[in-house]
């Protein structure tokens, strides 16, 4: 499979997931085995990713909106995608994708 149809798929499912409030959506993605993360296990990613999903969709009542960046570097790509609310202008949301030939690995960054 194509790594950049991979990382396509990634980020399609975290703008639905986070934008719709929906973190379940997630799952089936996140335990692909070419996804890895940054967190212990994967458990722990979604359970963190959820918690922050929860919190946010408290205070937000518009959908979230994906800003992403990408790098090029030493034969791989680094994708940082920002969710940001409608009424905030910094990030309520952040991943850091990091994709390879054969993986992607995920990070959700704290702030």
């Amino acid at each position: 499979m194509n790594s950049a149809i991979r990382a396509n798929d990634i980020i399609e499912a975290l703008n639905y997931s986070c934008s719709k409030y929906d973190p379940e959506y997630f799952i089936p993605f996140l335990n692909r085995p070419d996804v890895t993360t940054e967190f212990p296990t994967k458990k722990a990613f979604y359970i963190f990713f959820k918690m922050m999903i929860d919190s946010i969709s408290t205070f937000s009542s518009q959908p979230l909106k994906i800003k992403t960046q990408y790098k090029e570097e030493k034969g791989r790509t680094l994708i940082n995608c920002e969710f940001l609310d409608y009424s905030n202008k910094f990030s309520r949301l952040s991943f850091e994708l990091i994709n390879t030939s054969d993986k992607i690995s995920i990070d959700l960054l704290p702030f």
